[in-house]
Parts: structure tokens; sequence; C-alpha cells
């Protein structure tokens, strides 16, 4: 099968975007000018740190306290407890027939 070459763009290309200009060219600066700008500015997000006042937070007492009502043997919900039983079953089941495979 022939292909054409060519250098031509693809259908939905429309061009460069133009974005404001002020950010493209604070963004490109040298690390000097951006280094002796950003010395003169306040940070005004902590320095991209999420502060948390630990006084002021309160947890509600169905978080802080854990319930482990429905949890039955090796500490498992029920349901957990049912899914690991059936997988053991299988892994048996499959080592049984794996017995009864006729020798070469």
């Amino acid at each position: 099968m022939a292909m054409k070459k060519g250098n031509r763009p693809h259908k939905h290309y429309t061009g460069r975007k133009k974005g404001n200009t002020a950010e493209v060219s604070a963004r490109l600066a040298p690390l000097e000018e951006v280094k002796a700008t950003a010395a003169v500015r306040k940070p005004e997000n902590n320095g991209g740190a999420i502060r948390v006042d630990s006084n002021q937070v309160t947890l509600s007492k169905d978080f802080a306290e854990e319930d482990r009502g429905a949890a039955g043997v090796f500490h498992l919900e029920p349901v957990a407890l049912v899914i690991v039983v059936l997988a053991l079953a299988f892994m048996a089941f499959i080592a049984w027939q794996i017995t009864l495979m006729p020798s070469k």
C-alpha cells in the first residue's frame, strides 16, 4: 500500500493558541529574575502547605471510636470471611482435580 508523504498538519489542528503574554513571559523568565522578584513578594499560600489548627478540629464519636460489633472470627467482616472460605474451597477443589489426573 502506497502512502502519500507530506508535512500537512492534522485536520483538527487550528494553530497555536495565544494566551496571556504577561503570564507566559513570567513563566519563561530567567531564574535570576524569578529569584529577585520572589524575594520581594510574600508567599500567599504558606509555601504550598495546608496548615490546620488542631485545637479547632473536633471529630465526631462515630469516627473516633471503632465499632467492631459485626466482626466475627479472625476479626473479619462476615462478607470477607465468606470470600476467603470460598477461595480456599476452590483451591482445594483444583488440588483434588490435579491428583485425579492420569500419570504420563
